[in-house]
Parts: structure tokens; sequence; C-alpha cells
């Protein structure tokens, strides 16, 4: 099978077959999915008339996990001092980190200052 195949009922099938006792796999990639602001709340709760619900990070994360990967979702609010905190921790354990909001030109927009500071 070429690479980036992925194992099935199938190809698991057709390696039996061939009597291939192991074959080498590479785990699914980990994408944090990441949406910040203050005017953002949880699909559970009733927006006030200047909040909308996080719904762009959920199709985010369905999106990844369509193409194969693990993709777990975070919310920061606007507050360049909790970004400083939280990011590290999400830029090194994961694979592909994802930002939905806050990049761009807007007065809270604090994350193309705080990436630059993180490297």
């Amino acid at each position: 099978m070429p690479a980036g195949t992925r194992l099935e009922p199938a190809e698991i099938a057709v390696a039996a077959t061939i009597g291939a006792a192991t074959v080498a796999v590479t785990r699914r990639p980990r994408v944090a999915v990441v949406s910040t602001g203050d005017e953002l709340v949880p699909i559970t709760e009733k927006p006030a008339a200047h909040q909308i619900r996080r719904s762009n990070a959920l199709m985010l994360q369905a999106a990844a996990w369509q193409t194969g990967a693990a993709a777990d979702t975070f919310h920061m609010n606007d507050d360049p001092e909790a970004l400083r905190q939280q990011l590290p921790a999400l830029l090194h354990g994961y694979d592909a980190v994802v930002l939905s909001g806050g990049v761009s030109k807007g007065k809270a927009d604090f994350l193309p200052e705080t990436l630059r500071e993180l490297g």
C-alpha cells in the first residue's frame, strides 16, 4: 500500500492475507484548534447581543477529524498575559495549532504579537 494509506478493515485484511504480521505506521497528527475572543460563548450558552457562539472552532475540529487528525478545541479570551501563559503548552504539545480569531488589526487582537514573542 502506498505511504499515507489509512488502515481500515480492507487494508488490514490484505496485510493479513499476504502474511504481513507487522506494518510500518505513523500516529495521527494531533491538532489544537484555538478560538479567541471575549465575544465568544460556549454553544450551550445563549449569547448576549454583542456575543456569538464558538461555532468556528467546532467546524475546524470536524474538518481536522475528517482528514484523520486527532483534534482538540480550546478557547482563550482577549488577554495577552493569558495567551503568553497558555499558548506555549499547545505549541509544544501538538503537531499543529489552528488559531481562529484574534489575528486582524483590532485593538484586542493580541495573537500576532504574542506569537512573535514566543518565537
